[in-house]
């Protein structure tokens, strides 16, 4: 039942995060239902007075930590409050999402349980991009000269694989080499390939370089590393024309936007740098931080969080998100200087999980939506609950 709940959630937050499905509180009913079901089944085994001391053991077990969380929802009050309440609904959001967490310390899956489930995600956004450019090519995002169509936009279809190549990298290197880990490992990475986004082809082309260093180390064969190169290439060349191709896109108009730029994402950076300078300490309220694009016609929010958060929730809100994420970070790097090896096969994917979303925030803006935090929360959790077991051993 554990495996059916959690299964369900955290593709379902995938899905949406990577935009399989459009819904705007779907997720949300979703993930609250399956934490509200779990609770449920455990009132009916035990009293209301053990689950709230349950639960209360959950979060002494880990409050060092939720002290970021509450220090990121006063400063979101704050800035609001100083600015006429702009974005104060941030901060029921960024509530819930601290309860969410609260809850998976109660119910905390495996990192085994999270891996297959992810495998699962990444297995699926491929079929859907799959039956998309083939049965359904009309649905191809023609707006734009990037991969993708209209359910998922260039600069998503990345997340479905990206969190997983840590783990069969590990797999790759010290463990055998098995036909199953290298299906794995070409799923994740064509994932990459057909994203369309400067991060996807940036993370596939560091992957690729990054797998041929471990077949000459551990094979020591130059040709089948330089093979493994060149068959990256052909992939990433055949993906994108067969994505070009779909939206009948003239493949030499992205070639020519690569090269010249457009300067978008340094506009971007500027306009964010001027509103935290504006609004220092306290910051202008969250989502305030917009950029005025010529060529959009439209605000744009700021695509680097971090500087996003500082320009929004001021210095103490930038404090308590940088906390919230290198917090379990700093965690497992602990659990690793005293137990060695051991631990880093338990925490490598929820630790990479959790530093792959924080490295995106250097791309990406930031989110308080539980589709892009579900599989944040989740490996954040099995990492206190991890570092919880260790301490009380």
């Amino acid at each position: 039942m554990l495996f059916v709940l959690f299964g369900i959630s955290i593709f379902s937050a995938s899905a949406s995060a990577m935009k399989l499905y459009v819904g705007v509180y779907v997720h949300w009913i979703l993930v609250l239902s399956v934490v509200a079901a779990l609770f449920l089944m455990l009132l009916m085994k035990k009293g209301v007075s053990d689950v709230v001391q349950v639960v209360i053991l959950a979060f002494r077990s880990s409050w060092r930590y939720f002290i970021f969380w509450i220090l990121l929802v006063f400063s979101i009050v704050i800035s609001s409050a100083l600015n006429d309440w702009a974005g104060v609904y941030s901060a029921v959001k960024y509530i819930a999402l601290a309860a969410v967490l609260l809850a998976l310390l109660v119910f905390t899956p495996s990192s085994d349980l999270l891996l297959r489930i992810m495998m699962f995600v990444a297995v699926t956004a491929l079929a859907a991009f799959l039956v998309v450019v083939i049965f359904l090519p009309e649905y191809m995002d023609r707006s734009v000269g990037r991969a993708g169509w209209i359910w998922m936009p260039a600069g998503v279809m990345w997340k479905a694989g990206v969190y997983l190549l840590p783990v069969l990298f590990w797999r790759l290197l010290v463990k055998d080499i098995t036909y199953l880990t290298l299906v794995s490992f070409s799923v994740c990475v064509f994932l990459l390939a057909i994203d369309g986004s400067r991060t996807g082809a940036v993370v596939f082309a560091l992957s690729v370089l990054l797998l041929s260093l471990i077949y000459v180390m551990r094979v020591g064969s130059y040709a089948r590393a330089l093979g493994i190169l060149v068959g990256a290439i052909l992939l990433a060349a055949t993906a994108r024309y067969v994505v070009l191709y779909c939206i009948n896109y003239e493949a030499v108009v992205l070639v020519e936007h690569r090269e010249t730029g457009d300067g978008i994402r340094l506009q971007m950076l500027k306009d964010a740098w001027h509103g935290a300078v504006g609004n220092f300490p306290w910051g202008g309220g969250f989502g305030s931080t917009v950029s005025y694009i010529e060529s959009f016609g439209q605000p744009v929010v700021v695509h680097m969080a971090y500087l996003q958060v500082l320009s929004d929730l001021g210095v103490l809100g930038l404090i308590a998100y940088l906390g919230v994420l290198f917090y379990p970070v700093g965690v497992v790097l602990s659990r690793i200087m005293q137990t060695g090896v051991s631990a880093f096969d338990t925490l490598l994917l929820p630790v990479s999980v959790v530093s792959i979303y924080s490295f995106s925030g250097l791309l990406h803006p930031v989110s308080n939506e539980i589709s892009e935090w579900f599989i944040v929360l989740v490996s954040i959790a099995i990492i206190l609950k991890d570092s919880s077991h260790a301490k009380a051993s």
